[in-house]
């Protein structure tokens, strides 16, 4: 057994088959179905079964996944830490963020700053849960987050164990996200009610991102309802958006005015603010309490800030200040 092998499942997993899993890894198919079987046959037990779809872990698979996971991430953060250590002198900036459109913009302007200079450029999107492990783990200098109000102290609890600073960055009304098959593209209303989104099918974008609403709120009734009917739930940025420009279903997330406001976040897609939603979503960032912030994290925050608040780069959610409480 090596740290490939374990890559490889892990890969196999995320893609849901051996075909994909192999593209993603750049590796001929027969060479990963030999590495696995390998695998199979040094540990005694099979760690996938074929299902109609692709593939499944098999139940001593998952054991062996639960085990070795935390050591390929592990290893994974030992790589992060030693090309650190050789980049003498060269600027760093390592971000882990929900899915969020204005963020890649002011990553890519960021890098197109610093492209001479050198700098060492990581970018990560993932849930929300991994992106307080990356922050924690060092394998992320920083989280930027977005959670329903709702989830508030679930979050700043989570921070507060894993010794993480929470620095607000702004508050963001739900919208329903559409593309041009709904009707309402066409009408484009000021706002919309979650009652008159039950006819279109409803995605889920990413998953866990609206659990823990208060079950007799407007929110759970209307999720409810719709998952009766079916689930779809996506943590790809890019096949949400695929999904609604090409069907009737909508989404609901947030939709930062001062970062949108001129240009929206994609062509072919419309906001609505939800009349009444009962909650808000919130926007901000995450720092390990021990660390030291650089040049670049500086200048990124910066540029957030000045992206979706009012008050830009000096404003009070940008002071530095943290907000866990």
């Amino acid at each position: 057994m090596d740290m490939k092998q374990i890559e490889q499942v892990i890969a196999i997993l995320q893609a849901g088959s051996f075909n994909r899993a192999a593209q993603a890894l750049y590796i001929s198919q027969p060479n990963l179905s030999y590495s696995i079987k390998s695998l199979e046959s040094e540990l005694g037990y099979p760690i996938f079964e074929r299902i109609s779809t692709g593939v499944r872990l098999t139940d001593p698979g998952r054991r062996f996944l639960d085990y070795a996971q935390p050591v390929y991430q592990q290893f994974q953060l030992l790589q992060t830490i030693c090309s650190k250590a050789g980049q003498s002198g060269q600027p760093t900036l390592s971000v882990s963020t929900s899915p969020l459109k204005f963020v890649s913009n002011v990553f890519i302007a960021l890098y197109q700053e610093y492209a001479e200079t050198g700098a060492v450029l990581t970018y990560r999107e993932d849930t929300l849960l991994h992106i307080f492990e990356n922050v924690e783990s060092s394998m992320a200098d920083l989280g930027i987050i977005l959670f329903p109000s709702f989830q508030r102290k679930t979050w700043m609890k989570l921070a507060r164990l894993k010794r993480l600073e929470y620095h607000k960055l702004s508050a963001e009304k739900p919208h329903v996200i559409l593309g041009c098959h709904n009707p309402l593209y066409v009408r484009k209303p000021l706002f919309v009610s979650l009652e008159e989104m039950l006819p279109f099918p409803y995605i889920g974008c990413y998953p866990g991102l609206l659990d823990g609403c208060d079950e007799h709120s407007a929110l759970a009734q209307h999720l409810y309802t719709q998952k009766r009917r079916g689930e779809l739930t996506v943590s790809n940025r890019a096949m949400l958006y695929s999904l609604l420009e090409k069907t009737p279903a909508y989404s609901i997330t947030s939709n930062n005015q001062n970062a949108y406001g001129k240009q929206p976040a994609y062509e072919n897609i419309l906001a609505i603010p939800i009349r009444d939603p009962g909650f808000s979503f919130e926007i901000g960032w995450i720092i390990r309490t021990d660390a030291e912030f650089s040049s670049l994290d500086s200048a990124f925050i910066s540029a957030l800030c000045a992206t979706i608040t009012p008050d830009g780069p000096e404003g009070k959610s940008c002071s530095g200040k943290s907000d866990v409480t």
